[in-house]
């Protein structure tokens, strides 16, 4: 007899009835970690302070009169439905 003898294929070969018996004698287990996780992580959210952040960068200028702002759009790169968009952004009233 060979002493490093490989067991055949079918020796090896897991079915999903083993997997599930093994899952059925550990479920207490299973559901012991399943519950603890859920629970501290429910814990931990409710306990953390609330925090919003938000960061914002403007830039304000000067009004220059409308010909400028003519002569600005015109020498500008945008594509044509841009400048569209950005006339009909233009004509908008803000309402809060």
């Amino acid at each position: 007899m060979d002493p490093l003898k490989v067991p055949s294929p079918q020796e090896t070969k897991l079915h999903f009835l083993d997997y599930w018996r093994i899952i059925r004698i550990r479920k207490t287990v299973i559901l012991a970690v399943f519950l603890l996780v859920t629970i501290t992580t429910t814990v931990v959210t409710f306990i953390l302070p609330k925090s919003y952040s938000s960061t914002v960068r403007m830039r304000v200028e000067k009004d220059a009169p409308d010909d400028v702002k003519k002569a600005q759009q015109e020498s500008s790169t945008l594509t044509e439905p841009v400048r569209r968009q950005r006339a009909e952004c233009r004509q908008r009233k803000y309402q809060p």
